[in-house]
């Protein structure tokens, strides 16, 4: 159970153990995970039930042998075939495939019955593995299960066939109009002609041979025949046999949605994969999908600067291995009329016109649409990725304003995320308005982003769910966003939105839920060190190493991350200090004396937070009297982690006057908890590392999202 993957015991009709001599423990050496091959999920292959269950990989040490398991769940019909002479067999196999080899084996079961039917088989080493149903195999390729044919059939011999088969794990259906269907022409119009994409290999699956498996006699009875399938190279009625976006003449694999290589960016992940599936799309969005999961978190962390993707699979896009624009990446994957839109740099085409934005409520995101059709139903997939800061002034000092909750549009909302989010909702507008989408079939909005990006994605997909919209979306290291009750931000409306929230990250515990912020949606925390994934982690993140120094360096590097404890610690001194409750973020509840050069240190951006007196007593030492609320001091803050030297300097010269403060020494103690230093001699990126660190990171999430059952 250790070493076998959370999903293989979620929903799943076919529940896998299995039992190995080899040296050492099995559970520590041996990886089962499920198979994200798509042939398991082609619709046909789905609805004429020829799996059981979900398939598995098995991986990991080598073993020449062993038995593999199968418990099937109380709802799954045995189907038993009943031989001549009266004997009862379950038409039931254990299949293995060889993706590289693209060859299927068919193995003999043992069974149990009683409470629970297993069925076991001898396997000899690592592959896919799955449950065969062969009566619904036989039923799915038109064959009368209770009658065999007077003589063999052959199945799938086009062009004369209304039903061709493409070799797989199982024989995969295609479905063809005979009176327009022309191996030689071009028939689904990706470029590529039918025969080109079938190829001239073909080889046979005797299902006489099958039956022969199931009731264990070397010959069978049986004259059901034999189905050709063809090694092809792409699916003759698909554009884009396997939905990664990618039509079949530009995709160097078209049976593959899997992409290998290195996250790049803060920290690394060496060993990357994503799916990209646009049959995802016509699952059930309320649940978690991992494949639209895998997909969103690349394309939140591909819009951060210096970040992407680094492909070691073969993969290439305008002849480079590495995407690191968000353009390119949506462009790659099939996203028509893709724009990277900055706020503070406005937009302006013949189709849309956006003013530019001055203030500190601006973003960046990436947006473009795709149209998708399968078995006769289409959708259009509106992506929106937003980018989470940038390390300016500007965004940190509108992560930070979290607005008093007293009035306006903003009175259950995060008032700077809110007013960023409704700037790219009429973005949003605009671009669905100009390229025509408002009435596109199937419209589905996808949205994703990380840190201030997922605060704003799930703001936005908040806001077009309670418009009606289909949306899907995937936020990474989510700030809270709306202090509306639990029970209406985590209702149906919102069941299509999914926040993930490392219990390490500071960032997630912001604003706080002692002022009753939470996150729209469904949201999930993790933990590194919960599921023991220290080493993993390290492994994965590893940088360059060049020399000995490099070495050493990373020979002693470890995941360091903010302890829960320590985070709560600290956010608890705020709230039991003076700020019990968002309302009181703005209050003027302490007032210092400052001179006329103090006051000259005070930035535009916190004077909003603050009131100034003119001293006229003359017993008032300093000319003014300043009266400072939280606010003042997270604008200050704000101006620590990503101001200019010169702010930074000003904000420095400040605060000794801030030192006798009740509410500002809190504040103080709050940095004590989580840095164990005197910050004031900090450099401000290490403020920043320490703030939004390790656990922060984009690869953590990527670890964390691996291993997690959702």
């Amino acid at each position: 159970r250790e070493n076998i993957d959370d999903l293989l015991f979620k929903d799943n009709a076919a529940i896998p153990s299995l039992e190995a001599g080899i040296t050492g423990n099995l559970n520590k050496q041996v990886y089962m995970e499920e198979s994200s091959l798509k042939d398991f999920s082609d619709t046909e292959v789905v609805k004429r039930g020829f799996v059981v269950g979900k398939a598995l990989n098995i991986d990991g040490a080598d073993f020449d042998k062993g038995t593999l398991t199968f418990t099937l769940d109380k709802d799954v019909e045995i189907p038993y075939y009943m031989t001549e002479e009266g004997k009862e067999y379950p038409a039931l196999l254990v299949g293995k495939y060889d993706e590289a080899k693209r060859d299927a084996d068919y193995l003999p079961i043992t069974y149990t019955t009683g409470d629970e039917f297993t069925l076991s088989a001898d396997i000899d080493g690592r592959g896919t593995y799955f449950v065969l149903h062969v009566e619904n195999l036989l039923k799915g390729v038109g064959l009368d299960w209770e009658e065999t044919p007077e003589e063999p059939v052959l199945l799938g011999a086009a062009p004369e066939a209304a039903e061709i088969y493409l070799n797989g794990p199982v024989p995969v259906p295609v479905t063809v109009t005979t009176d327009e269907f022309t191996i030689s022409e071009d028939y689904d119009r990706d470029g590529v002609d039918s025969d080109d994409e079938l190829g001239d290999q073909i080889v046979s699956l005797d299902l006489d041979a099958l039956m022969a498996l199931v009731t264990g006699e070397d010959s069978t009875e049986t004259v059901f025949g034999t189905i050709w399938m063809y090694l092809y190279d792409s699916n003759p009625v698909l554009q884009d046999s396997d939905f990664d976006g990618k039509a079949d003449d530009a995709d160097g694999n078209s049976h593959n949605n899997v992409f290998k290589g290195k996250l790049t960016g803060y920290l690394p992940v060496n060993n990357a994969e994503y799916t990209f599936d646009y049959l995802q799309f016509f699952q059930p969005l309320e649940r978690y999908n991992e494949k639209i999961a895998s997909a969103s978190l690349v394309m939140a962390n591909t819009i951060y600067v210096d970040s992407g993707f680094i492909y070691s699979d073969g993969t290439t896009y305008k002849d480079s291995a590495e995407i690191e624009e968000i353009e390119d990446l949506m462009e790659f994957h099939g996203f028509s009329d893709v724009i990277d839109y900055k706020l503070k740099d406005g937009y302006t085409s013949e189709k849309i016109n956006m003013a530019r934005y001055t203030d500190d409520d601006i973003s960046e995101i990436g947006i473009g649409h795709h149209t998708v059709t399968y078995q006769n139903e289409t959708k259009t997939i509106l992506a929106v990725v937003i980018r989470g800061t940038n390390g300016t002034i500007e965004e940190w000092s509108s992560n930070f304003d979290m607005g008093d909750g007293k009035a306006g549009d903003d009175a259950v909302l995060h008032k700077g995320f809110h007013r960023t989010e409704q700037r790219i909702r009429d973005f949003v507008d605009q671009y669905t308005a100009a390229y025509g989408l408002n009435g596109a079939e199937g419209l589905t909005y996808w949205i994703t982003g990380h840190s201030r990006g997922a605060a704003l994605s799930n703001l936005l997909a908040a806001d077009l769910a309670e418009d009606g919209k289909k949306v899907v979306a995937y936020t990474f290291a989510t700030p809270a966003t709306t202090t509306a009750s639990k029970a209406e931000r985590e209702g149906k409306t919102y069941d299509g939105i999914f926040n993930f929230a490392n219990t390490c990250d500071f960032v997630t515990y912001v604003p706080l839920t002692e002022w009753d912020f939470g996150h729209y949606g469904t949201t999930y925390y993790m933990d590194i060190a919960e599921k023991q994934l220290q080493a993993e982690w390290k492994a994965q993140t590893v940088g360059e190493i060049l020399n000995a120094e490099d070495a050493e360096k990373e020979k002693e590097r470890e995941y360091n991350a903010l302890k829960q404890s320590i985070i709560k610690l600290a956010t608890s001194r705020i709230a039991g200090s003076g700020c019990a409750t968002r309302g009181q973020l703005y209050d003027h509840i302490d007032d210092q004396w400052i001179s006329e050069e103090e006051k000259g240190y005070i930035s535009d951006r916190a004077m909003k937070f603050c009131v100034i007196e003119e001293n006229t007593h003359w017993y008032e030492l300093d000319k003014y009297t300043l009266w400072t609320s939280y606010g003042f001091l997270f604008q200050m803050g704000a101006e620590v982690l990503a101001g200019s030297d010169e702010e930074v300097a000003n904000v420095m010269s400040l605060m000794p006057e801030f030192w006798n403060s009740e509410y500002s020494g809190v504040l103080l103690l709050l940095l004590g908890d989580v840095i164990w230093e005197d910050f004031w001699f900090l450099p401000k990126a290490t403020l920043n590392d320490t703030l939004v660190g390790d656990g922060h990171a984009m690869a953590t999430y990527y670890v964390l999202l691996d291993h997690y059952d959702f």
